[in-house]
């Protein structure tokens, strides 16, 4: 930890107003809330040494593999010798005891581990915008209902996924390791949409029936894209990818026609504004997302005059009960980032980077293939909730 580290602080402001229109009893509303990091969380790592090799052909990446102009066969054992990177990170685990007695407080530590020296500092960069508006009809008499619509804007140096330092560190898609650049968070919800119905009618003497329906559109949760296997060298498959800029500006190991089908994938994923330039950290967009929840509840009697009771039923995400596609949420892992590409080394004559593509999805007998689209299990699924309340 920092010397100077201080806890984690934001600062807030926002900005709301409500109003009732001249019709109907409708209520507009607007909100804009803005929060800017004072005192976020970085994790730099001590350890990673000096770079083993600075690219100057294609992206200007940073690498500390011990070897990036090795020899091997292709990663399926077949195929001719061809650059690789080499199989360990450079600088290893050497002088981590010695590093660690460099930061100020920490002179007299022992008992390091091999590797992995972190240091927690604060970083002041990220902030988010949320604009809301909405209309909005109470449930007066019989009718209500509500339609509101919000825009965010979220930017994050690290989306905090662990309780372990190096998993902060390295639980994120990066083109430097060590930056606190930050990016588009993790938790975006760029668009959203609510609306609700809600019908109120008393069938038996003055005890209500509400029949509710809520709705919820929203843009899917951002996603990076990555190289398959560790591309760096610093031991963690978080790469950012680089999409060339034009046919030969990078090596295949299955010549023009992996190319081809390369370039293919970049034009279906919506990629070709990123040629000659490495894909941004979570600048891509799962599906949207459509879900209808339902809410029937009946006002019944209660055990002495003036009290009521009140049972309810929901159903949530009713439109996977219907049809077990619908309300679905794709998801693709806890880190929020899609493999793509095997980086198989530099080539020593040219500089190009060397690529091994397969658009088929990642399996156990394509290991270094795409990974395909997924969905979550509990969140795409319907279910029930019953719910009583005793009201005195």
């Amino acid at each position: 930890m920092d010397k100077d580290f201080e806890q984690p602080s934001v600062w807030k402001a926002n900005l709301a107003f409500d109003s009732e229109l001249p019709w109907h009893g409708i209520v507009a509303s607007a909100e804009l809330l803005y929060t800017k990091v004072n005192n976020g969380l970085h994790f730099e790592r001590l350890d990673l040494g000096a770079p083993t090799y600075r690219d100057a052909a294609n992206d200007g990446r940073t690498f500390y593999w011990q070897n990036i102009n090795g020899t091997t066969v292709d990663p399926d054992g077949s195929g001719p010798l061809r650059p690789t990177i080499g199989n360990a990170r450079a600088n290893g685990s050497a002088g981590v005891a010695a590093l660690a007695d460099t930061i100020p407080g920490y002179e007299n530590v022992t008992g390091w581990a091999g590797d992995g020296v972190l240091l927690m500092k604060n970083t002041d960069n990220g902030r988010s915008a949320q604009l809301t508006v909405g209309l909005s009809k109470p449930l007066v008499d019989t009718w209500g209902w509500s339609l509101n619509y919000t825009y965010t804007n979220a930017t994050e140096v690290s989306p905090l996924t662990s309780s372990r330092a190096i998993s902060n560190w390295s639980n994120k898609a990066v083109f430097d390791p060590n930056s606190d650049e930050a990016a588009t968070s993790n938790y975006e919800i760029r668009d959203r949409i609510t609306g609700s119905v809600q019908f109120r009618k008393a069938f038996f003497g003055d005890y209500n029936t509400i029949f509710s329906v809520f709705y919820e559109g929203r843009s899917g949760a951002p996603h990076s894209w990555r190289y398959v296997n560790d591309m760096n060298g610093d031991g963690y498959t978080n790469d950012l990818l680089y999409i060339p800029e034009a046919a030969g500006d990078v090596i295949f190991t299955g010549g023009a026609a992996m190319e081809a089908a390369f370039f293919e994938w970049v034009t279906a994923n919506g990629l070709e504004g990123y040629r000659g330039d490495v894909v941004e950290r979570n600048s891509q967009r799962n599906s949207w997302v459509n879900q209808f929840d339902l809410r029937v509840s009946q006002e019944l009697p209660g055990f002495f005059k003036g009290h009521k009771s009140e049972i309810w039923l929901d159903v949530m995400n009713v439109g996977n009960l219907i049809n077990k596609d619908w309300g679905r949420i794709q998801y693709n892992s806890g880190y929020s980032d899609r493999g793509a590409v095997f980086f198989q080394g530099v080539d020593p004559a040219t500089g190009k980077y060397v690529y091994n593509f397969n658009a088929d999805p990642v399996s156990s007998s394509n290991p270094n293939g795409v990974t395909s689209e997924a969905w979550t299990d509990w969140e795409s699924r319907w279910s029930l909730q019953l719910g009583f309340r005793y009201k005195f």
